[in-house]
């Protein structure tokens, strides 16, 4: 197991939810200004030629200025873009909250976890191994029953299987890290 992650610099900056909900924010903002774009007048000038010889007496030029005149229902168009924007805008900040808050507590968790591991290694486990090598001692030479040594080991095999327990829910956790921050740890 890698001992003491690097916790510090942790960031939701590189989730790709984050990223799916900042290039939602640029398309909206984008959508914005192409509606703020048909607000704008519009010059359209084309050509073609008319003859099959290509003969410039039969070529035709046309060109012309599109002005809007009723600009009400573009410029309600423009303010249901914006608010879409905002709404965007809005959600960003409460998907990257969520987000945080996600990444404090696994990062917590992960804490708790090591610490439990810690513990587990250093006492629990050598405990644990010595209650079992004991007790089979004590079943071989005839001082205690079957029963009795089923008892005594069984305990040492529930604290050995909290250790594995202890550390499947911390690469649970790395995972749940990895997923938040969008990199391996």
């Amino acid at each position: 197991m890698s001992k003491g992650l690097e916790l510090n610099g942790l960031s939701i900056k590189n989730n790709p939810f984050v990223d799916f909900t900042l290039t939602n924010l640029d398309l909206t903002k984008a959508l914005t200004q192409v509606e703020k774009g048909k607000l704008l007048p519009e010059f359209k000038v084309g050509g073609a030629n008319q003859s099959i010889e290509h003969n410039w007496r039969q070529f035709l030029v046309q060109g012309g200025v599109s002005i809007p005149l009723f600009a009400t229902a573009q410029k309600s168009k423009i303010i249901a873009s914006q608010i879409s924007e905002k709404i965007q805008f809005e959600k960003l900040n409460l998907i990257e909250s969520e987000l945080q808050n996600l990444l404090n507590l696994a990062t917590q968790n992960l804490q708790k976890a090591e610490s439990q591991i810690q513990f587990l290694e250093k006492s629990a486990l050598p405990q644990a191994d010595l209650i079992i090598v004991t007790s089979q001692k004590q079943f071989r030479n005839g001082e205690i029953s079957y029963p009795d040594f089923l008892q005594i080991t069984q305990e040492a095999w529930t604290l050995k299987e909290q250790y594995l327990k202890a550390i499947l829910d911390k690469l649970l956790i790395i995972n749940e890290l990895e997923y938040l921050t969008g990199k391996n740890l």
